[in-house]
């Protein structure tokens, strides 16, 4: 990406850039409305994702559900004034934008060209608008184990991202930027809005043992429960407002699909620490499912 941008697109005669996942489908005035919002005097934009299909299975829908949860803290940030998240496809960036990135997506070996974009957007300033009618098509993964891998990669770039740009976004903070802490608080509960959600029922878990040891902790564990509750509550409300509410099969499934995140959370930490982690970007266990999606194909 960064070769193609600077060596071959720099000179050429063009407004923005526009990124997409190959797997990306668009609508047929798609490019007609990012020209809008260019017009408008945006710099950096980011589409609307969406699934192509959502009920296959229930891993599938309960992927898609999620999904449209970003979607609409996508839609609260934006109504905020907040920056949005970049999201890897669908990221649109005017000439203004790229000369402040120096025409580069990534700085050095990374494995997450939409994690360090936002970090170095936050950097120089530049403001990321949602474009809630930029609607984009993507593929989700229907199986638990694809959900594994993905939430590894993702975890994995974010996580060794952190000790390269936090010291800097600290010092923006320091400086009286703060609406800087709170994108690298966002950020920092990427890629999943449910990760805090995740998180706190671990931590619910943990401290219900600790807990037996030590009573007068109870009054602590009550008040974690209640609120873990209301997250859980907040999360039923959303879903039902968006016309996702979970059948009795996906909540059975629900179980197993937070673990897969969970663990795809604690592998890619782990990956994240190894040394050089650019040579393991793609696990040997993706490439052996590329293949067999390769064999389908042919």
């Amino acid at each position: 990406m960064n070769e193609l941008l600077s060596a071959k697109l720099r000179n050429e005669p063009f407004d923005a850039v526009l990124i997409l996942d190959i797997d990306a489908r668009m609508e047929p005035d798609f490019l007609r409305r990012v020209a809008a919002h260019l017009r408008l005097g945006a710099h950096a934009i980011q589409a609307a994702q969406l699934s192509k299909i959502n009920d296959e299975s229930e891993v599938m829908y309960i992927s898609h559900a999620a999904q449209a949860l970003s979607q609409m803290m996508q839609q609260a940030r934006s109504a905020l004034g907040l920056t949005a998240i970049l999201a890897g496809t669908g990221m649109v960036f005017s000439r203004q934008a790229l000369e402040q990135l120096n025409w580069q997506t990534s700085v050095g070996r990374r494995l997450s060209d939409d994690g360090e974009l936002n970090m170095r957007c936050l950097l120089h300033d530049i403001h990321v608008i949602y474009g809630a009618d930029l609607l984009l098509r993507n593929d989700l993964p229907a199986s638990a184990r694809e959900v594994r891998l993905q939430r590894r990669r993702w975890n994995q770039a974010y996580i060794s991202l952190g000790p390269i740009y936090a010291l800097p976004l600290l010092r923006k903070v320091a400086r009286g930027s703060w609406r800087v802490l709170e994108a690298f608080f966002a950020l920092a509960l990427l890629p999943s809005c449910s990760l805090s959600f995740l998180i706190a029922g671990i931590g619910l878990i943990l401290l219900d043992f600790w807990t037996v040891a030590d009573p007068s902790l109870i009054p602590y564990t009550a008040t974690l429960l209640v609120l873990w509750m209301a997250h859980g509550f907040y999360y039923i409300s959303a879903l039902k407002t968006l016309g996702c509410d979970l059948r009795q099969e996906d909540f059975k499934t629900l179980p197993r699909f937070m673990a897969m995140r969970a663990l795809g959370v604690l592998e890619g930490a782990w990956l994240a620490c190894r040394r050089d982690p650019g040579k393991r970007s793609i696990p040997s266990e993706h490439k052996d499912e590329q293949k067999e999606k390769q064999e389908v194909l042919l």
